[in-house]
C-alpha cells in the first residue's frame, strides 16, 4: 500500500508495473491517491506512464469492400504497447450499431465474431472499441457491402 500524493504522479496515465524477464507488466493503477496491491516476492517495480491507446489492425472485411458472404467473420488484430488488456469487458464490437458477442484469443491477439444470422444485402458497418488497463481507448470502423440475393 503506497500513498502517491507526494510523488507528483498523473494518476490518469500512470500505474505500477513489475519487471519480469526484461519486460514491464501492468500491476495496478493509482486509485484515490494510492496504490494498493499484493506482491509475491522481491523484484523491480516502477511507476510508468501509458498514454497510448491499444492498436487495432488488419480489420476485416476491409473498409469499402464488397463481399458475397452474408455471414462474414468480422475480425482484427489487437495489441497494446504497455498496460495491456486483461478483461473481456475491455472489448466491444458492434455490427450496424448492435452489440455482438465477439471473442478475443489472447495467444494470437485476434478479436473476432462470426456472423450467425445472414446480413441483408446492402451497406453495413462494424465498429470495435478497446480500452487498455490504463483506460486508453482505441476505436476502428469498417464499412462494407453485402452483394447478391440473401
Amino acid at each position: 500500500n503506497v500513498k502517491t500524493d507526494k510523488l507528483s504522479l498523473d494518476s490518469k496515465n500512470t500505474s505500477l508495473y513489475v519487471k519480469w524477464d526484461s519486460r514491464w507488466y501492468y500491476k495496478t493503477g493509482i486509485v484515490n491517491g494510492k496504490v494498493d496491491c499484493s506482491i509475491s516476492g522481491a523484484g523491480e517495480f516502477a511507476f510508468l506512464v501509458d498514454d497510448k491507446p491499444p492498436t487495432i489492425g488488419s480489420l476485416t472485411p476491409k473498409n469499402g469492400s464488397n463481399i458475397n458472404n452474408s455471414k462474414p467473420t468480422i475480425s482484427c488484430k489487437v495489441g497494446d504497447n504497455l498496460s495491456g488488456i486483461s478483461r473481456e469487458s475491455q472489448f466491444a464490437m458492434y455490427i450496424d450499431s448492435n452489440w455482438v458477442p465477439a471473442d478475443y484469443d489472447i495467444t494470437t491477439g485476434i478479436y473476432s465474431y462470426q456472423v450467425s444470422q445472414p446480413l441483408k444485402k446492402g451497406k453495413h458497418e462494424a465498429s470495435i472499441k478497446i480500452i487498455d488497463n490504463q483506460g486508453n481507448l482505441a476505436t476502428a470502423i469498417t464499412k462494407f457491402v453485402i452483394l447478391g440475393k440473401y
